[in-house]
């Protein structure tokens, strides 16, 4: 039989593995940044240039779209190798694509951001290596 002080510790002895666990969970993550830079059209190809020249480490690259329905689908991935500049053409979002996210994950302690930069016809926006992860 349980006593009223034998639970109240149970208790907070679970309160407190789930506060550490939530805490390293937290510390563990690297905080993302996110902007709206611009307003693509889905009936034109548009171009995407990741900047990786300044960083001797490989990054990883994806691109991805939220549908209606708020269904998530990559449709390009990309290793992004170390002091190179690589290019993707996208030619088609998947149907009823409202937001296009470009995620960019550059190696752990690397030296510089990874510039990416995404044109189509005559606009061009993106961040040049302006970012620091």
């Amino acid at each position: 039989m349980k006593t009223r002080n034998t639970s109240s510790l149970l208790i907070a002895k679970r309160l407190a593995c789930v506060i550490a666990a939530l805490a390293m969970l937290m510390l563990t993550c690297t905080p993302a940044q996110a902007e709206f830079d611009g307003t693509l059209q889905g009936n034109q190809t548009w171009t995407v240039e990741y900047d990786n020249s300044n960083n001797g480490e490989a990054a990883a690259a994806a691109i991805y779209s939220i549908d209606k329905m708020g269904k998530t689908e990559y449709f390009q991935m990309v290793t992004v190798p170390a002091v190179q500049l690589v290019v993707l053409t996208v030619t088609k979002v998947p149907k009823g694509t409202l937001r296009v996210i470009i995620e960019v994950d550059p190696a752990f302690g690397a030296a510089a951001a990874v510039g990416v930069r995404v044109i189509q016809g005559e606009n061009a926006f993106g961040h040049e290596g302006a970012l620091k992860f």
